[in-house]
């Protein structure tokens, strides 16, 4: 017995050293993704990778990622549901045979199931419990093209490798100068341009002449590259003097290369092939006529008044702006505001957190009239399924009047139920409201609320059974469009900006909704549906 017992723990260790050389390595030969022109297939008689499993491997149970790999899955499949899956796993290449270091990889199937990883530092990758099928691969590594590809995981098989190779990217510096040749980088250092740099996008078709505000002032990403601007704290030895940035292009020429204010389009170059640089000559008075202003008059909500008490701050979204004080009419101005979306608030401590979303347009004072702050309330409730229980999940609350776009689905007003429901939300705005109860096994339930008064108490907002709904987005969908979701009573209660062409899956209860496509304010697409129990698909076409 004892004799027995050693040849199982010899057998054991061997069957774990097989498994540690196959998960560090792997098989060689097969087929290769590539990108750009430069891009070639790999035989086996030119693989320069040792290979990854042994000629016989012992069997070995469900293997795991290399040591040293960052996986991570996304809304994975129930394991009980499905077989263990299969490894895939690979070396990522740049043309010259190297290894390439850093990266990051998503992987999505035709269910929409989304698996991503991070590249190691030894230049491969590795993701376990893929299905067989057909899976699409969007690749982003610095320095190097994008790759957006799709292969088969093939059935039957344990482990599969797939290799992946990519073209080096052109990297050009970027020079903004005004009609006398002074760069913009000594003009942003004056009070008026403090701040207010010219940026760039890099597109693969002309841009429109005014642009989502997913461009910022600062970097912006699109499809066709990336745009990093001068920072004043680090050396950057590629920068010379004077210049704003440099582009990385994210895709191989040709590619529209264009100067911005914010979301307003200046000149437009086309980039054929690799070149040091670009100069952008942009007047001042061209630049000056960008910036635009805004102006309103603070009322009390229930006198309807002029209300001096509050301060009043704009900031771009996603930013912070200083509160500044209204004069004793309750008027507020703002002046020398890039273009595009800004987001109001009121400080006060009679005021409720409330957000409003509003647009600054070129070379124009933008008078919003009087506006009323929400009066503060606070609401305590419970969270219960179908049978009355209680439910432990996240829940946001929206007030309506003040929801005018896509943007105004603000989640920060959020909080964690008890493990019996309860919930309490300190602070909200009177009035008609949403409140969204969300987890990831729930249905994404909006329930309509109409709060009067400074204290309401046992709210209850019932989840409904969770139906899955798959969203398919066309590659004709512009980046950075956002899909936003309405209720039956015309309110967005759900809102995801589209950063990459994949498909998008909610989890909803059963009732009649309405999609849309939208790009900040303008609504370009729409499209009614109705899940009745049965999972849906709904193509944004």
């Amino acid at each position: 017995m004892e004799r027995k017992a050693t040849q199982t723990l010899a057998i054991g260790v061997l069957a774990a050293l097989g498994l540690l050389l196959w998960q560090t390595c792997g098989p060689s030969g097969n087929k290769t993704l590539h990108t750009g022109e430069e891009s070639r297939s790999r035989s086996s008689e030119q693989e320069v990778l040792p290979p990854l499993l042994p000629t016989n491997p012992t069997p070995i149970p469900e293997p795991q990622a290399p040591s040293g790999i960052d996986h991570h899955k996304i809304a994975p499949t129930d394991p009980g549901s499905r077989s263990p899956g299969v490894l895939l796993y690979g070396a990522i290449l740049n043309t010259d045979g190297e290894r390439i270091e850093k990266g990051y990889l998503r992987l999505e199937d035709e269910q929409s199931e989304v698996v991503t990883t991070q590249i190691s530092s030894a230049g491969s990758y590795s993701m376990i419990g893929l299905t067989p099928g057909s899976w699409t691969l969007h690749g982003r590594c610095s320095e190097h093209y994008n790759v957006f590809e799709t292969f088969e995981i093939p059935t039957g098989v344990a482990h599969h490798r797939q290799d992946i190779t990519l073209q080096k990217a052109i990297f050009i510096r970027i020079r903004f100068e005004n009609e006398v040749g002074v760069s913009y980088e000594e003009l942003i250092t004056e009070s008026v341009y403090a701040g207010r740099h010219p940026s760039l996008i890099a597109t693969v078709n002309p841009p429109p002449s005014i642009l989502p505000d997913v461009v910022s002032a600062r970097a912006a990403i699109f499809d066709g590259g990336r745009y990093y601007q001068r920072n004043p704290r680090k050396n950057d030895p590629r920068l010379a003097p004077g210049d704003s940035g440099i582009l990385e292009l994210t895709i191989p020429p040709p590619v529209l290369v264009s100067a911005t204010v914010r979301n307003v389009v200046l000149e437009s170059r086309t980039v054929h092939g690799p070149q040091d640089f670009i100069v952008f000559v942009i007047p001042q008075e061209q630049y000056r006529a960008t910036f635009g202003g805004l102006r309103l008059m603070v009322v009390h909500p229930n006198t309807g008044a002029s209300w001096a008490a509050p301060s009043v701050s704009v900031s771009n979204t996603g930013g912070s702006g200083r509160p500044r004080k209204t004069d004793d009419r309750g008027v507020v101005g703002f002046s020398d505001l890039l273009p595009g979306l800004y987001e109001i608030r009121f400080h006060h401590k009679e005021v409720a957190r409330t957000a409003q979303y509003v647009r600054v347009h070129p070379g124009t004072v933008t008078d919003l009239g009087s506006i009323a702050p929400g009066l503060p309330a606070r609401v305590t409730g419970k969270i219960v399924d179908e049978n009355d229980r209680g439910v432990s999940a996240r829940i946001t609350y929206k007030p309506l009047a003040f929801q005018t776009m896509v943007h105004d689905t603000d989640s920060r007003m959020q909080r964690e139920s008890d493990e019996e429901g309860g919930f309490s939300l300190f602070h909200v705005a009177q009035g008609k409201a949403l409140c969204i109860v969300e987890r990831k096994d729930l249905a994404l339930t909006p329930v309509h609320l109409n709060i009067s008064g400074n204290l309401v108490e046992d709210v209850v907002v019932r989840v409904e059974e969770s139906i899955p709904v798959t969203f398919i987005v066309p590659t004709s969908v512009p980046f950075g469009t956002r899909l936003g979701l309405v209720d039956d009573k015309g309110a967005y209660f759900w809102s995801q900006k589209m950063i990459a062409r994949s498909n998008v899956s909610v989890r909803l209860s059963r009732g009649n909704y309405e999609a849309r496509l939208c790009e900040d304010e303008y609504v370009r697409r729409s499209i009614p549906f109705t899940v009745d129990g049965e999972a849906l698909a709904i193509e944004l076409e």
